[in-house]
């Protein structure tokens, strides 16, 4: 006789997203299918329709032996990754609800983290595709980064560092609407994992004069081979990392779309097309993605609150601000007007971790092509 328990060797998952999707994915070793509701009352059914209240819920079954030392493997960080790269594939929030049968067991899912959407009309939680790459919102398309999850052919150091920076940028949709300048620390993480990963020359990273000093003191006697190496280290500039690794992420075709419902508060800056404003000097994006940064060393340092800052001026969907905030210190006052807000920033972090992953060779669309990735620093 047929048992009907579980298949030691079958785990299934159950995730959802405000946003609707169609189509599924399938290979012998991975389904992402729907999990339909029974439409039997309206609110059922409103995952159908955009707004606040949307939710779409979806099943991911994949097949993985049972190991042989009877460890169990952590599944639900498996879970979260799959949640995690649906998540920047699509530029959506993804919620993963646990388990609903693993290791020949039925598992009871978690919905305790399901509440409405803020902001159901912008991009991460609305209906439409994002702007970039506008990938269409199909789970077939998952075949595209499918290699990250089957076959064992993609570095396991490259895995690391772009699932734990996933995993911030994951974290920041679905904390967006409780703390917004949480949210933005995370994208800022999410970035900062990317450049520590990144490899620069010295010149990239480094003032010339900065440079001609630490080549003077190499050449000094008994230790300056060593003083220089430590004085370099101490001087290694983060935000120059980071804003570097940002900008050569963000290629020309990044800068011809916007989700902003005006030009003005849009993402119309690039390093090769700078915005002028009347009487000051440009505004490129090396100096927006260095005041994000800087935002993120006000909250750590003094601890200032820049929730407020950060939003979206309603149904503008701003990603830039659309005007001067009236701040004690004119530094601040400068930081926040030149960094993006939440969903400008939000838009960069997805766009440079879908353009990492391409560059890494899991090829998503040719408009992401350009200089090849530098090497690779593994973790």
């Amino acid at each position: 006789m047929t048992s009907l328990r579980p298949d030691k060797s079958i785990h299934k998952f159950l995730i959802s997203t405000p946003s609707r999707f169609v189509g599924e994915f399938e290979s012998p070793d991975l389904l992402i299918t729907h999990a339909w509701s029974s439409f039997q009352n309206d609110r059922n059914a409103l995952g159908l329709r955009p707004g606040p209240y949307s939710r779409n819920y979806f099943v991911i079954v994949c097949r993985i032996p049972p190991p042989e030392n009877q460890l169990r493997p952590n599944y639900r960080q498996l879970g979260e990754r799959f949640c995690a790269s649906l998540g920047f594939l699509f530029g959506k929030r993804f919620d993963f609800h646990g388990l609903i049968e693993s290791d020949g067991m039925f598992h009871a899912p978690d919905l305790s983290n399901i509440r409405p959407v803020e902001l159901s009309d912008s991009g991460p939680y609305n209906h439409h595709c994002r702007k970039d790459l506008e990938i269409e919102l199909d789970l077939s398309h998952f075949g595209k980064i499918s290699r990250l999850f089957l076959g064992g052919t993609v570095s396991q150091d490259f895995l690391n560092v772009l699932f734990a920076a996933a995993r911030f940028y994951h974290r920041s949709l679905q904390i967006f609407d409780l703390e917004p300048d949480a949210a933005y620390l995370d994208l800022i993480t999410c970035g900062e994992i990317l450049c520590n990963h990144t490899n620069y020359p010295d010149s990239t990273l480094y003032d010339p004069d900065v440079l001609e000093a630490l080549d003077k003191l190499w050449v000094v006697p008994d230790g300056g081979e060593e003083a220089s190496g430590r004085l370099k280290g101490n001087l290694w500039q983060i935000k120059r990392k980071f804003t570097r690794t940002i900008v050569d992420l963000l290629n020309d075709y990044f800068f011809t779309n916007t989700e902003a419902g005006h030009q003005a508060g849009s993402l119309r800056t690039s390093a090769t097309n700078p915005l002028w404003r009347e009487g000051k000097e440009q505004i490129t994006i090396e100096k927006r993605i260095k005041a994000a940064y800087d935002l993120r060393s006000l909250y750590v340092h003094p601890r200032m609150d820049f929730s407020l800052y950060v939003l979206p001026m309603g149904p503008i969907l701003n990603e830039t601000q659309v005007g001067m905030h009236q701040l004690d210190s004119t530094k601040m006052q400068n930081t926040v007007f030149l960094a993006p807000t939440y969903l400008g920033m939000e838009r960069i972090v997805r766009y440079c971790l879908v353009r990492f992953t391409h560059l890494h060779g899991i090829t998503i669309d040719p408009r992401l092509d350009g200089v090849p990735a530098p090497p690779f620093l593994s973790m």
